[in-house]
């Protein structure tokens, strides 16, 4: 994550502060104006102005159709889990989950929505989830073979490997790859500066690399300077709400 620090920017967020409390915009304007004038005055990340049409978010309706059979499709779904539910509960349906004793004086472990949709919802499609894959998560992924024999409440591998396009990876400088250029210069730098180097500077200080790293970076993006973080939930978190 980088965080660009930039006097023009802060100059050009000056003027456009003035320019919404000067004569020009009336302390009668209100809110719904002021937000949209904002709106057309976006800062790039460059320092310069630049004039934006503001729009109000439309989301297109679904048609009627398609609406109506989702929903049939989910009402259906719903009344035969109801009635498969019965039959467990007599004892004419195998029950196949994990049960729950419901021991006096413990927690239930099961909520009675969330096992009901697991059970008659998502197992219908749960081929399609949680695919074991037996490569790296590059461009191209293999995907092992697996088939059902108890609509998707078990699987067995058949042998055979599928290759498919990876399409909902966070590989995005292909350093799982296994192979090429990003690989390569991932294996020096943990030769050079060893694996601690992705410690907190908080824990292991700042080095050369470091200084290195964010002055490319701010070379690139073209500004003074930039602050760069590991990437991460802690970041999000704690970095951004901090600064």
């Amino acid at each position: 994550m980088t965080i660009i620090t930039n006097n023009k920017i802060k100059q050009s967020q000056r003027l456009l502060a003035d320019s919404l409390n000067n004569e020009d915009s009336p302390q009668s304007m209100n809110t719904q104006k002021l937000r949209t004038k904002r709106c057309q005055h976006e800062i790039h990340p460059s320092g310069t102005r630049r004039m934006y049409r503001s729009e109000k978010l439309d989301l297109e309706p679904p048609p009627f159709i398609q609406a109506f059979f989702t929903y049939l499709s989910y009402t259906v779904l719903s009344i035969f889990g109801h009635f498969r539910e019965l039959l467990r509960r007599l004892k004419l349906d195998k029950r196949k989950g994990a049960v729950d004793n419901n021991t006096s004086g413990f927690v239930s472990l099961y909520l009675n929505f969330e096992s009901f949709f697991t059970r008659n919802y998502y197992l219908r499609v749960r081929d399609v989830f949680n695919r074991p894959i037996c490569s790296v998560p590059g461009a191209e992924i293999e995907l092992l073979e697996r088939k059902s024999s108890d609509y998707n409440w078990s699987y067995f591998f058949t042998g055979k490997k599928l290759k498919a396009l990876n399409m909902g990876s966070y590989n995005y400088l292909g350093f799982a790859e296994n192979n090429g250029p990003s690989s390569q210069s991932a294996v020096e730098s943990i030769t050079n500066f060893s694996v601690a180097t992705c410690s907190s500077r908080s824990e292991l200080g700042t080095l050369k690399c470091h200084l290195y790293l964010e002055k490319q970076i701010a070379k690139f993006l073209g500004v003074e300077a930039c602050l760069t973080f590991g990437m991460g939930y802690a970041t999000n978190v704690m970095n951004i709400s901090s600064l």
